[in-house]
């Protein structure tokens, strides 16, 4: 009997992973629910109800679970997420408006790079109260914007997807707007490791002390 007590207490000390999944589950439905009594989409309250139980908020799901635990489910769900996206395509709709598809993915993705890296090389002076360019800003800084740069280009295909399967949206722009997601995510991992690459061999050519050095490889992983 004392056993079964004390597997009871070590349950309730230690929950098992699949009690933080039922409550994630449980959660973002509940918050769904709200979102949409308020007349927002149900992707809103999923955002909210995440941040609430964030470590830095509520904390009742802990760092190492969202890092590490948690993992498989956020991978299935972005296979998933790509799957979708790659079945609500038809083929005669992407070659009527294919040629659109590609211009604005290739505007986007460029103009987002582009700007991010004008922004922040702008605000560098802004950051270290100086008008010189410090002897760290080749080996570190501009690596780091390139690499910022990157990872900007890309969208987040969760949030529209979900908002396009719960309107039923179709036509013509909801064709456009799926192509766009799923050339853009494709161009901007090709835009990643282009720029990486690049921060690597920028750190490579003139070392810079390790605290800076720590902080690079740390924004390339």
């Amino acid at each position: 009997m004392e056993s079964i007590y004390l597997n009871l207490f070590n349950l309730m000390e230690t929950p098992h992973l699949l009690i933080y999944i039922g409550l994630l589950l449980l959660f973002s439905y509940a918050g769904g629910k709200i979102a949409n009594y308020l007349k927002a989409p149900r992707i809103t309250g999923y955002l909210v109800i995440g941040m609430l139980m964030s470590p830095s908020l509520l904390g009742l799901f802990h760092e190492r679970l969202v890092k590490e635990d948690l993992t498989l489910i956020t991978d299935i769900a972005l296979a998933i997420i790509a799957f979708s996206i790659g079945g609500s395509l038809r083929i005669t709709q992407l070659k009527r408006l294919g040629k659109q598809i590609v211009c604005i993915t290739l505007a986007q993705v460029i103009g987002a790079f582009f700007l991010t890296i004008v922004i922040l090389i702008f605000f560098f002076p802004q950051v270290h109260g100086s008008s010189t360019i410090l002897p760290s800003y080749r080996s570190v800084y501009f690596p780091m914007v390139l690499v910022i740069g990157g990872i900007c280009a890309a969208t987040a295909p969760a949030a529209i997807l979900t908002i396009v399967h719960e309107y039923a949206s179709k036509g013509p722009f909801t064709t456009i707007l799926l192509g766009v997601v799923a050339l853009d995510d494709a161009m901007a991992i090709l835009f990643y490791a282009f720029t990486s690459v690049i921060a690597i061999v920028l750190s490579i050519m003139k070392p810079s002390p390790c605290s800076t050095s720590c902080l690079l490889h740390a924004s390339l992983s």
